[in-house]
C-alpha cells in the first residue's frame, strides 16, 4: 500500500518538475523571439551571444521584483527596461546615448550601427567574463 503512494508522490512531484521545465522553454522560447527580433543585428558574431543575452534576461525575469513589469515584450515591459538599460545612458548623465560608444563615423556624423553594435557587443563580453568568472570560482 505505501508502494501505491509512493508512486503517486513521485509522479506528482515529477508532473511539477515537467510542467516547470516546459515554463521554463516557454519563457526562454519567447526571449529567444525577443533577443533574435531586436539584437541578432547587433551581436551576430557568434550564436553564443544572443545565448547568453537569452539566458541573461530570464535570469533576472525570474528574479525581478514584484514592482517591475509583469509582461515580458512591449514599449512598458521587461525586455524595453532591459534593454533601455543596455543601449541608453543612465538618467543622470542627461543623455540619451552612453558617451563611450559615440564614436563618429568616418564622414564625422554619428553611426547608429556603430553605436548599437559597440553597446551590444560590450554587453555580451560582460556576460562573458561574468559567465567566466563564476565557472572559475566553482
Amino acid at each position: 500500500m505505501s508502494t501505491g503512494l509512493t508512486r503517486r508522490r513521485t509522479g506528482t512531484r515529477r508532473m511539477a518538475e515537467l510542467a516547470h521545465d516546459v515554463e521554463s522553454l516557454r519563457l526562454r522560447a519567447a526571449i529567444n523571439r525577443i533577443v533574435g527580433r531586436d539584437v541578432s543585428a547587433w551581436v551576430n558574431d557568434d550564436d553564443a551571444s544572443p545565448d547568453l543575452t537569452v539566458e541573461d534576461v530570464a535570469q533576472h525575469w525570474l528574479a525581478r521584483p514584484d514592482g517591475d513589469p509583469q509582461a515580458l515584450d512591449g514599449p512598458d515591459g521587461f525586455w524595453s527596461q532591459y534593454a533601455n538599460r543596455v543601449e541608453g545612458a543612465p538618467a543622470e548623465s542627461g543623455n540619451d546615448y552612453r558617451a563611450e560608444f559615440c564614436a563618429t563615423s568616418v564622414g564625422g556624423g554619428f553611426d547608429d550601427y556603430d553605436y548599437f553594435h559597440a553597446v551590444w557587443a560590450a554587453h555580451v563580453s560582460g556576460l562573458r567574463a561574468a559567465a567566466t568568472d563564476i565557472r572559475t570560482a566553482s
